[in-house]
């Protein structure tokens, strides 16, 4: 007798798994891909965050580099909009490096805890007060840059490539 029942059950159960095994495959099937799909969401926002500050800091260390040759060690004469609308650049390319250091969403703690955000304020201060020399200033630049390179490695898992 329980023989028997073992079997009516066990036959009830393949019936009933034939139905419902594969709606349980697509509903894990459908929470691993979102899973993962988050995941490279992630990863891809935060490679477009440290692309972005990236570029605005090499934009600046250009634009830097450009003025300084220009109005600090050549000395050239220049009218009075041109020397203006370098200014204005400079400012303009300082401005896009604070905005970008501000405004990480994805990567904010790894930039603060990488040193670069306190580096960049501290080359910044030297910039206004106008006490240091170019190749002061772009190694400022550089180890900034440096320490934003290592950051980024370290959180999207680069090392190994």
């Amino acid at each position: 007798m329980l023989a028997y029942w073992l079997h009516q059950i066990a036959a009830h159960f393949y019936q009933v798994w034939a139905v419902v095994g594969p709606l349980v495959g697509v509903v894990i099937g459908a929470w691993l891909t979102a899973r993962w799909q988050r995941k490279k969401w992630i990863l891809d926002n935060k490679t477009s965050e440290y692309r972005g500050i990236l570029d605005a800091l090499n934009s600046y260390r250009f634009v830097l580099t450009e003025y300084y040759a220009l109005y600090k060690v050549a000395m050239v004469a220049v009218p009075a909009q041109k020397m203006y609308d370098d200014q204005i650049a400079l400012a303009k390319a300082q401005g896009a490096v604070n905005n970008a250091f501000a405004d990480r969403i994805f990567t904010g703690l790894a930039v603060k805890q990488s040193g670069a955000r306190d580096e960049w304020r501290s080359l910044a201060l030297k910039l206004k007060a106008g006490t240091s020399g170019l190749d002061e200033l772009l190694k400022s630049v550089d180890s900034t840059h440096g320490k934003l390179v290592k950051a980024s490695q370290a959180d999207l898992k680069l090392h190994g490539e």
